[in-house]
């Protein structure tokens, strides 16, 4: 099976960790190949992978398509709770408006053609439908022009403030000897905090984030 790549630009990113891009234009690329909004058309409202460069290797968020006029539309979310999620997503907000997207796809449908450039006869492709895979954040993507418009800041995990919370809920509900937290109404030291990170990792069920890396 062959697999191609197409460039995708960034529209918008909102709430913490969503991404919501242009994950194609319709017209002619990079690659002399003109995409077609009806390439998009079985592509409305499925859900796909955000992967690292076209690694599969490396899943880092996401998203469902739709089909506007200008192009089609990811919008999804990373994965902020991975190691590659995360780092995708400082990547992507340090690249600001030097990041490119791509996109990962199987052609179904494609006319030959050609256009004239400068005096010369080009051949080109008119792709009329895909089976879409992924999309990625590339250093060069297929199309022009492509590039993050705006990032949000991730707010990290203040850990001490949900121990303080979950210390105060399972004071009302457990013994000193039951609690999974430090003992009834202790105050926490410097000394118990590695103890009570993996206690409250025990009770979220993740291992907490401070400042973007794992405790």
């Amino acid at each position: 099976m062959d697999r191609e790549t197409k460039s995708i630009a960034i529209k918008e990113l909102s709430a913490e960790g969503q991404i919501e891009a242009v994950i194609s234009t319709f017209g002619r690329d990079r690659d002399g190949d003109v995409m077609t909004r009806e390439a998009f058309t079985g592509s409305a409202g499925k859900s796909i992978p955000m992967v690292w460069s076209h690694d599969w290797a490396k899943p880092i968020g996401k998203g469902t398509v739709s089909v506007s006029d200008g192009g089609a539309i990811f919008k999804g979310q990373f994965f902020l709770d991975t190691h590659d999620g995360m780092e995708a997503y400082k990547t992507v907000k340090a690249m600001d408006d030097l990041q490119e997207y791509s996109i990962g796809f199987q052609i179904k449908d494609a006319d030959q053609g050609h256009v004239i450039e400068d005096g010369k006869r080009v051949y080109t492709r008119t792709i009329k439908d895909i089976e879409l895979f992924e999309a990625s954040p590339v250093l060069v993507g297929a199309a022009y022009n492509t590039g993050t418009l705006a990032v949000k800041n991730h707010e990290p995990t203040d850990i001490h403030a949900e121990l303080k919370a979950l210390q105060e809920q399972h004071d009302e509900t457990c013994s000193d000897e039951d609690c999974p937290l430090a003992t009834k109404g202790e105050a926490h030291t410097e000394d118990d905090r590695t103890k009570q990170l993996k206690e409250l990792e025990a009770v979220l069920g993740y291992r907490p984030l401070i400042a973007g890396r794992t405790v």
